[in-house]
């Protein structure tokens, strides 16, 4: 959202109900402070609920002494609250105004729920488990449905049912909840691309090395997720050939990836293939696996959190939709975290499988 327009759109709130303070009012149900993107609005939004509440006088010459008892003499600002009058259109209705500020105050909140799911996602993956990722996508739903009840209330719709656990609902601290949440990204080490190929390669020879894991993992690994494009055609092909209920191995595997290629980008050579599946021989697909999962979840992530502030950042999209888009996208990292165990506990599917054959020969 345009910063200038946000700004204006504050100051006609704050200078129409200091005209008109019965409009405190029609706008306290759902608006709150924290909706107000200038620090100083937000603190003379709070001074008129509090004045306003015990029945004082909310005008801009009782308002002065306040802001200065409040802040401070260089802070309170006596010439800013007159500005805040200036700004006023004529007839403003504060409630029009007021959804402006609710409306760019939902959506920059949106748009902070990011660096909650990645500091999940990072968390799942080094304690190799889905809790701290669905701790994060149930805090961040809570905190989404808070805003669709609010923004309901201010447009005058019903709101949309919620399963939110009653407790989580009002979130509290956001703020400092997502700066904790960001110095700990901050604390890590950024993602290392060329390493989570790596794993991935390994994690496909390993498959193909036990392919009684492979229905497993492909519940949760979609070839399309698999950076490099000739391991992709390997893994697609493994993946189509265990769901079919067809032999896989070295042979079977290279020979079918060979139509899944494309001619830019060769499948591994029966080499590659080889040395891949010999290594997978020894290297379990259940750590495999899980050293996967945790980096395609904190990929997912950060494309989930880039996704959040484009779409708040898009005066298309209602605020409603908007919200919506948070849903799917936690959603979408829930199912990313079935790749790892719940609680610590792994799924006896995805465990080594008990060996049947040896290494390909060389």
């Amino acid at each position: 959202m345009d910063e200038d327009t946000v700004m204006l759109a504050e100051q006609a709130t704050l200078g129409a109900l200091m005209l008109d303070p019965a409009g405190i009012d029609r706008v306290r149900g759902w608006t709150r402070p924290g909706d107000f993107a200038d620090w100083w609005h937000s603190q003379v939004f709070t001074a008129l609920l509090e004045r306003h509440a015990a029945g004082e006088t909310v005008d801009v010459e009782a308002m002065a002494p306040v802001m200065v008892d409040r802040l401070g003499e260089r802070s309170g600002g006596r010439l800013r609250l007159v500005d805040l009058i200036s700004v006023v259109p004529a007839r403003p209705d504060p409630a029009v105004y007021a959804r402006l500020v609710v409306q760019a105050g939902s959506r920059r909140e949106v748009a902070g729920q990011g660096v909650l799911l990645r500091a999940g996602a990072l968390q799942s993956m080094l304690s190799e488990s889905a809790g701290p990722v669905a701790s994060a996508c149930l805090m961040v739903d809570a905190t989404l449905d808070g805003l669709a009840a609010r923004w309901a209330a201010a447009t005058g719709h019903a709101p949309a049912p919620t399963t939110t656990p009653i407790p989580l609902r009002p979130a509290a601290r956001p703020l400092e909840v997502r700066a904790g949440a960001d110095k700990y990204l901050r604390a890590r080490p950024a993602r290392n691309q060329a390493a989570e190929r790596d794993h991935v390669v390994t994690l496909i020879g390993s498959l193909i090395a036990h392919p009684d894991a492979i229905p497993t993992v492909a519940t949760w690994l979609r070839p399309s997720q698999v950076p490099d494009p000739g391991w992709r055609a390997v893994y697609a092909a493994a993946t189509d050939l265990a769901a079919r209920g067809e032999h896989v191995d070295v042979v079977t595997v290279a020979w079918a990836a060979q139509a899944l290629t494309e001619h830019a980008s060769p499948a591994p050579s029966a080499r590659q293939l080889r040395e891949a599946a010999d290594a997978g021989w020894f290297d379990h697909p259940g750590q495999a696996a899980r050293i996967v999962a945790g980096e395609q979840l904190c990929a997912l992530a950060d494309h989930a959190a880039t996704h959040l502030a484009g779409a708040a950042d898009n005066p298309v999209l209602e605020v409603e939709e908007v919200i919506d888009t948070g849903h799917v996208l936690t959603n979408a990292l829930r199912h990313g975290a079935t790749g790892l165990p719940t609680r610590g506990v792994l799924t006896p599917s995805v465990e080594a499988p008990r060996a049947t054959r040896g290494p390909v020969a060389g």
